[in-house]
This record gives structure tokens, C-alpha cells and sequence, in this order.
């Protein structure tokens, strides 16, 4: 999914730069070398995880999908972040994410539950959005609650690039038990793809590289459209308060932009970082990156806040809305 040449967008972080051009070198034949890739990038330039996390597997059957379950070491909030990772759909894994969920459970003090959801197009829509919604349910449920030891009512749900995707369009389902907040990483939220960012420099996703993960996702209607794959197209009202961390090098950006205002017009709490030197991915680079680093610690703090506020907000008379450049 890389877009080359890697070194063509000036500006870039020279961190992020030097991950860019590392991951150019690392071939990636069909699909199952960009698996591979995927995979060992991950390794090479994500965090690794704290010997006092510990870590593990089990299936959720309601599901049928398999979860990792990080729990970090010292105080707990008492909530759950439950995580759909990135790949386009068709890459990733709950492995491929270790490093940086236990990241993420670290700084909220939070356990993580990572989804290992089918990939496509072995597994096309709606499958992958299917087993996102039964873990989701299954945690907010008792059973799930009794498994992992948390609040049931103190969830919250989130997702990277495609997994972002799946966890908004998931999330519409929570009305009648409310997710504590959602975070949101260069969502995908627009099957158009027609906003200024589609034009602009992306050295790690293109256009028509998301244009086919969006194709082998659909299956055999690869134009399919609606909320359950467009959520900017749905009726967002009641949606927990939202973090969505965008990146300036990304052609996801508009479309994230334009998210977040749809959010803000349906009354939702949203509160939104750009990361104008950052390419898309960058959340998995903390190994190597500072200010990956630095957006893994903000997205900490918002679940840490999500779960411990005690309260439920009132979406309707909610409209509070914080937007920053991160240099």
C-alpha cells in the first residue's frame, strides 16, 4: 500500500522520513507479502511490550473472532478500550498491532482488547464489520464483563484507518448502552474519495491503493455505498464524545475533516489533533517515531478521562468541539 517515491513530500518529519524510506526497501509481492510486510513493520518500528503487560488470547464465541486482552501494570481505571487495527481491510492482525496496544493500555491504564477480525477478500463485507459489532456488544454485556473484569458501562471503542471504519459504523449500534468515547485514526469514513487530500502527497497511501483495498473489501459489489460503509452518510446523533487523530500526509485527511464536522452538526463532543508532518500509519511507529510517541500518550489520556468522568454526556447538548496542529 505504499505510494513511491517515498522522499517525495517535502516537510515530512525526518523520523517519519527515515521509516518511509526503510519501509521501501522491505518488498511486498501479492498479497501475501503485503501481509508479511505489514507484519514486520510493525516489529521493526512499533513499541514493544512492557514485560509487566500481560497478554492474552481468547476467542469470543458470540463473535466468532479471536482477541488479545493487555492489561497493563499498576492502577486500573475500571473501563476497557476495545480496538479494530488498520490494514486497508485486507492486512493486520492483533498481532501485528502488540506493540502498540499495549502502548495504548499503558498510558490509559486501561486493558485493551484488540479484535483479530477476517480479512478481506477472503472475508468481504460485511464480515469483518459483523464480528466488530459482537465484541463490541460482547463487552458491554455481562459475559464479556465478567471475562475481562471491567465496567460494562465504561467502553470505549477504537480503530485505525480501516479499522476506524469499522469501529464508527460499529458504534451506532451502542445506543441503548452508550460507549464511554471513540477514538478515531485517520478514519476511513468516505467511499468517494473526491476531497482536496486525494490530490495532495501521501507517501504511504494512495488513492489507488485504497481504491483497491476498498474493492477487495466490497467483494463482488466493490461500488457499494451507504452507512455501513460511508458513515459520513449516516445519522451520527448519539455517538460518544470522539478523538480523531489526523495526519497532514495522508490523503484520509479531508475525508477525517469532514468527519468531524458531520459529528460536531450531530452533536457530538469532538476533539481533533493533526499531525501535519506525519504520514498516514504513523500511529504503529512509536518505536521510532517521537511524536507517534506523543500521539499514543493523547490518545491515552482521552480513555483515561473517557472512562473515569463517572458520568454519561448528554450528546444532545453536547457540542464542545477542541481542534489542534501538533508540530
Amino acid at each position: 500500500m505504499d505510494n513511491h517515491p517515498a522522499t517525495s513530500a517535502t516537510g515530512l518529519d525526518p523520523q517519519a522520513r527515515a521509516v518511509i524510506d526503510a519501509r521501501a526497501r522491505i518488498p511486498a509481492d501479492g498479497l501475501p507479502g503485503i501481509r508479511a510486510k505489514y507484519l514486520l513493520c510493525a516489529e521493526r518500528f512499533g513499541p514493544r511490550i512492557p514485560v509487566s503487560t500481560a497478554v492474552t488470547e481468547l476467542v469470543v464465541e458470540s463473535a466468532a473472532a479471536s482477541v488479545r486482552h493487555y492489561v497493563p501494570a499498576g492502577g486500573h481505571t475500571g473501563g476497557l478500550l476495545v480496538w479494530a487495527h488498520g490494514g486497508g481491510w485486507i492486512a493486520g492482525s492483533a498481532a501485528g498491532f502488540d506493540g502498540t496496544a499495549a502502548a495504548l493500555a499503558t498510558h490509559s491504564r486501561t486493558p485493551v482488547v484488540s479484535i483479530d477480525y477476517a480479512l478481506a477478500p477472503e472475508n468481504p463485507f460485511p464480515r469483518a464489520l459483523q464480528q466488530v459489532r459482537d465484541v463490541l456488544a460482547w463487552t458491554r454485556g455481562r459475559a464479556g464483563a465478567q471475562v475481562l473484569g471491567h465496567d460494562p458501562g465504561r467502553v470505549v471503542a477504537g480503530g485505525d484507518s480501516a479499522g476506524a471504519n469499522l469501529i464508527t459504523v460499529a458504534a451506532r449500534d451502542s445506543a441503548e448502552h452508550a460507549l464511554a468515547g471513540q477514538v478515531l485514526v485517520y478514519p476511513v469514513t468516505d467511499r468517494r474519495m473526491t476531497r482536496p487530500s486525494y490530490g495532495g502527497p501521501s507517501p504511504i497511501l494512495s488513492k489507488d491503493a485504497l481504491e483497491t483495498c476498498w474493492q477487495l473489501y466490497l467483494g463482488q459489489s466493490p461500488d457499494a455505498d451507504g452507512p455501513e460503509i460511508s458513515p459520513i452518510d449516516a445519522d451520527l446523533a448519539g455517538l460518544p464524545s470522539t478523538l480523531i487523530a489526523l495526519a497532514g500526509f495522508d490523503v484520509l485527511h479531508d475525508d477525517g475533516v469532514a468527519y468531524a464536522n458531520a459529528l460536531r452538526t450531530a452533536g457530538v463532543e469532538v476533539e481533533t489533533h493533526t499531525y501535519p508532518r506525519l504520514p498516514h500509519g504513523f500511529l504503529d511507529w512509536a518505536g521510532t517515531v517521537a511524536h507517534s510517541r506523543a500521539a499514543q500518550a493523547r490518545v491515552g489520556r482521552f480513555v483515561r478521562a473517557a472512562v473515569t468522568s463517572g458520568r454519561r454526556r448528554d450528546q444532545s447538548d453536547s457540542r464542545t468541539t477542541r481542534t489542534e496542529h501538533t508540530q
